[in-house]
């Protein structure tokens, strides 16, 4: 049996609305892409300034940390040569005192 135009006609008007239904929800679901991917653009744009934020604190933290230990090398250092400045003067001036007890006791008085 022939289909009438009207048959034809209804049927084309539901693939229409159909095909027209399909492309709104396409065109949503293009839009909300969009979206995330602008969303992304902006979270790696954010997420790459705090690495090189981070990455600018590590630099200065390390150049701190340098400092800082040259600084306790010198303290070092100098603590050092201090107490080898007290420990040779300590040791002369035990070499003074015996030199003084040799000179005082009796003995060394009768041998003189």
């Amino acid at each position: 049996m022939p289909s009438s135009p009207r048959l034809h006609l209804a049927r084309l008007t539901g693939e229409l609305k159909e095909t027209t239904d399909k492309l709104a929800a396409t065109e949503r679901e293009l839009r909300q892409a969009l979206a995330e991917g602008d969303q992304l653009k902006s979270s790696v744009t954010n997420w790459a300034a705090a690495v090189a934020a981070r990455d600018e604190r590590l630099k200065q933290a390390a150049n701190q940390l340098k400092t800082l230990a040259a600084e306790r090398n010198h303290a070092v250092k100098q603590f050092n040569e201090l107490a080898e400045r007290h420990n040779q003067l300590v040791k002369e001036w035990n070499d003074l005192q015996a030199r003084l007890a040799d000179k005082a006791s009796p003995q060394s008085a009768t041998n003189r």
